[in-house]
């Protein structure tokens, strides 16, 4: 099952690999082998392949790569190119977790909305039918 913030968890490990004086080549190898079939871990799979094979970063059209994605993965790419992105990783880390728990809020503000929906289907019209049973079947005997 995908967890709420996928980036997130790259993100975390990379900084934690970075605070540990690991390269960001071994984090993201880690990283593929713990989540082998994780989305976040097939797209960055499918990214390095890409960067391996053209040399360029060209997966800004795909449908899974999200703004938060690829802003990861820039930082990656920075990463690999050899320059120091631990102070963006731990920005970046901040911004996900912020963006993150408004997310949570607004799902759990629409929560009750949704929730009414089988009142509307199923209860609502048994209600009316015992409010207006007796009026219908008192007109129905009055027209016979």
């Amino acid at each position: 099952m995908e967890g709420l913030a996928p980036p997130l968890k790259l993100l975390l490990d990379l900084r934690l690999g970075l605070e540990n004086g690991k390269s960001v080549r071994s984090i993201l190898t880690s990283f593929l082998d713990e989540n082998p079939t994780d989305e976040m871990s097939l797209l960055v799979e499918f990214w390095l392949a890409g960067r391996a094979a053209r040399g360029v970063k060209q997966l800004k059209n795909h449908e899974f790569w999200t703004v938060w994605r690829q802003m990861v993965i820039e930082v990656v790419h920075r990463g690999l190119n050899g320059e120091a992105i631990l102070e963006d990783v731990k920005c970046l880390e901040e911004e996900l977790i912020q963006v993150s728990q408004d997310q949570v809020e607004l799902q759990l503000q629409t929560l009750p909305f949704v929730a009414l929906i089988p009142v509307l289907l199923f209860q609502f019209p048994a209600y009316l039918m015992l409010l207006l049973g007796p009026f219908l079947e008192d007109l129905f005997s009055r027209l016979e």
